[in-house]
């Protein structure tokens, strides 16, 4: 089992992506796949929270739709700023639970990350 805080889940995404376009050893492969699919649920679970919010405090037409900006994004209204940052700082924040394994630097192989990318993945790695 690994935990980490949903910011920590979303900021190993992407290397999660590129780790899994790698060949690794079929072991590792195959733990990598299913953290994978564990982030990508908890990911999703956070996107319709976010969703919700922005649902919550964004701004509505006079149909009680919500608006978007020239490129497509939803407009909070200036009144909700302050409370729609407050409750997406507290999910971002929320500890979670992966079902997993984490993976040594071993299991990564030759593979090359950079020093930001392993910060990234580092709630993945065990040291």
């Amino acid at each position: 089992m690994i935990t980490l805080t949903v910011q920590e889940l979303l900021e190993s995404i992407p290397v999660l992506r590129e780790l899994g376009g790698k060949s690794l050893r079929s072991k590792t492969a195959f733990r990598v796949a299913r953290l994978m699919r564990e982030v990508q649920k908890e990911s999703d679970a956070f996107e319709e929270q976010r969703v919700a919010l922005v649902r919550k405090y964004g701004a509505k037409n006079e149909n009680g739709e919500l608006t978007t900006d020239e490129n497509g994004n939803n407009y909070i209204e200036p009144e909700h700023v302050s409370e729609f940052n407050s409750e997406l700082s507290e999910l971002l924040t929320n500890t979670i639970t992966i079902n997993g394994d984490k993976l040594s630097l071993d299991d990564l192989g030759d593979e090359t990350f950079t020093p930001t990318q392993m910060l990234s993945f580092s709630a993945f790695l065990d040291e």
